[in-house]
């Protein structure tokens, strides 16, 4: 067998314990072939566990250490690493706890998960400088109701229909986390992040659909009509400037065209 393919095989046995390896493996002294293989595919297992909690540390202590080693362990068979870096694993850990058994009859777990890894994201994301309020005011009248704007690539936009957040902030603060409640509603989430800090603020109905048009590459006029399906039509473009005022002021804006 040629190198390569006794890569690949060695590779399979990691990820998915096929055996196809095993021939090729000796016998020692001290260790049969299935022992030693056993070592790196638990050595790899056990490296990605403990890397999760890394990225999820509100969700691991708020199930508690033995379930979430026996989500991890879970969701690692299901879920191998795709990347060089382990920071990039555990991404698909929200879309793992929403379809798997027994997590997905909790989805505030799915939920939790989602939010967190925005956190981690945001964290982690390149470094854009802002637009300030000055660069708004020297625009000419005229060219309003073309402008596009583009937003900071670190901002994530998160819907959660649970009381995730509640929860969430509880945790994190060490203190006796609410009952998960179902609220009846989506509630929008923004998640950015200021200087060297992960932030996030709820989102109004109508800032949400605002924030999503631009987000999509919708201009002015655009957003403004997004708005006066929700409000008299005059109050429209007010609005919406008072919203770009506020995301100038948390440094979401980046540039204008």
């Amino acid at each position: 067998m040629k190198l390569i393919q006794l890569q690949n095989e060695f590779q399979n046995y990691v990820l998915r314990l096929d055996d196809g390896i095993e021939p090729y493996i000796c016998d020692t002294g001290e260790a049969s072939a299935a022992m030693r293989l056993e070592v790196y595919a638990e050595a790899y297992r056990l490296r990605l566990a403990e890397v999760l909690p890394v990225h999820y540390p509100v969700l691991s202590a708020w199930v508690g250490e033995q379930e979430f080693d026996r989500l991890a362990i879970s969701y690692i068979d299901s879920h191998p690493s795709r990347n060089y870096s382990v920071r990039e694993f555990g991404d698909r850990l929200g879309e793992f706890l929403a379809e798997t058994q027994p997590w997905c009859d909790r989805p505030v777990l799915a939920e939790m998960a989602r939010f967190e890894w925005a956190l981690a994201e945001v964290f982690d994301g390149a470094d854009v400088e802002p637009l300030q309020h000055k660069d708004l005011a020297e625009i000419p009248a005229p060219e309003w109701p073309s402008l596009h704007f583009s937003l900071h690539p670190c901002i994530r936009r998160l819907d959660c229909y649970w009381n995730t957040v509640s929860i969430w902030k509880a945790v994190q603060a060490g203190d006796k986390p609410p009952t998960e409640e179902l609220p009846g509603e989506k509630h929008g989430w923004l998640v950015w992040r200021s200087g060297l800090e992960p932030r996030f603020r709820f989102l109004s109905y109508e800032e949400a659909k605002v924030l999503d048009g631009a987000l999509a590459g919708k201009s002015f006029s655009e957003l403004c009509e997004i708005l006066s399906r929700e409000m008299e039509a005059d109050r429209a473009a007010g609005e919406i400037a008072a919203m770009l005022g506020l995301w100038v002021r948390d440094g979401l804006v980046t540039g204008l065209r």
